[in-house]
């Protein structure tokens, strides 16, 4: 970050004027993705800041079963491991 701070006077204001420009323009695009619409609530894609892009570059890892209990917004603690120590967590599974 320091060299950042340090040589941002040798970068051109119209450099930075062109980058949010673009980001501007990649935050519409997204928006008009059809392959990420959702057809079942007739939603488009919000992009509600225009460093959605930045930020998407980011992401490592994502955490799903193959059941779908991502996208029901349904996440359940089953096991972690923190130095060594197995944490779990079981439910009843009488129905």
């Amino acid at each position: 970050m320091i060299f950042w701070v340090a040589y941002s006077h040798l970068i051109p204001i119209s450099l930075y004027v062109a980058l949010e420009i673009l980001k501007i323009i990649l935050a519409y695009l997204i928006g008009q993705d059809l392959e990420i619409y959702y057809e079942k609530e007739d939603k488009p894609t919000l992009c509600r800041t225009s460093d959605l892009v930045e930020e998407i570059g980011q992401v490592e890892f994502v955490f799903s079963d193959k059941t779908g209990t991502l996208t029901s917004n349904e996440m359940k603690f089953r096991q972690c491991s923190i130095n060594d120590v197995i944490y779990s967590y079981e439910e009843d599974t009488d129905i």
